[in-house]
């Protein structure tokens, strides 16, 4: 978990692409730009949306993330 990610769409005949992920405890994303501010807590399925709006039908397309917790390791003591 944690950094910042930027996620990109397009689509043809939109009058502009607005952005969302769930869930909310997976960080948080600029709704204009795609900029991603992943929590560095979380662990888990997050689903990023990018909505085209103006279009004559609902139009979205989604990406899954799986963030997985880093191993964890024992010091190792040398004497």
């Amino acid at each position: 978990g944690g950094g910042t990610v930027a996620y990109t769409a397009t689509a043809a005949n939109s009058n502009g692409i607005t952005y969302s992920v769930l869930p909310a405890a997976a960080g948080t994303i600029d709704p204009v730009t795609g900029v991603m501010t992943w929590n560095p807590a979380f662990t888990g399925i997050a689903v990023i949306r990018a909505t085209a709006g103006g279009c004559p039908e609902p139009a979205f397309a989604e990406h899954t993330v799986t963030v997985t917790a880093p191993p964890t390791t024992s010091p190792i003591w040398h004497q």
